[in-house]
């Protein structure tokens, strides 16, 4: 399923519906095509006006794609970041990093710092996280 190269990238899901994450990595050649046709990771920045459909909409239908191995949720107006990782046939999330932590990412092979994922977005270190990403969880995927 290919993903749009244009305006970010985009993942097109049958019935000509297409996505568009704000982030895709594939390790596909680079082609003349607008589409990535086998993303590997998407990230989903979460706004207020994104967060609703990135995580109840896109979430799910991220799932469904067989080539992505990991979605990552990155919150916008304060540091954490949540990463699903495809286990087989399932998913599994680990609990967000926050702050200065650091996410693991198996693809990519070991921990990805907050504080690079953050680099240049004023969003600082130490303003403490909400919540509600720790108490709300997920419908399953």
């Amino acid at each position: 399923m290919p993903l749009d190269r244009h305006a970010r990238t985009g993942h097109q899901l049958g019935q000509g519906r297409l996505l568009h994450p704000d982030v895709a990595y594939t390790c596909e050649q680079h082609a003349d095509s607008r589409y990535i046709k086998e993303p590997v990771i998407v990230a989903e920045v979460l706004s207020p006006s994104t967060e609703r459909d990135d995580m109840r909409t896109k979430l799910p239908l991220y799932a469904s794609v067989p080539s992505i191995m990991e979605i990552w949720l990155v919150a916008s107006r304060e540091r954490w970041v949540r990463v699903h990782v495809r286990q087989g046939e399932s998913w599994t999330v680990g609990l967000p990093a926050v702050g200065s932590g650091s996410v693991e990412s198996p693809f990519l092979g070991g921990p990805v710092l907050l504080d690079d994922i953050y680099r240049g977005s004023g969003v600082p270190a130490d303003m403490p996280a909400r919540g509600h990403h720790l108490l709300r969880p997920d419908r399953p995927l």
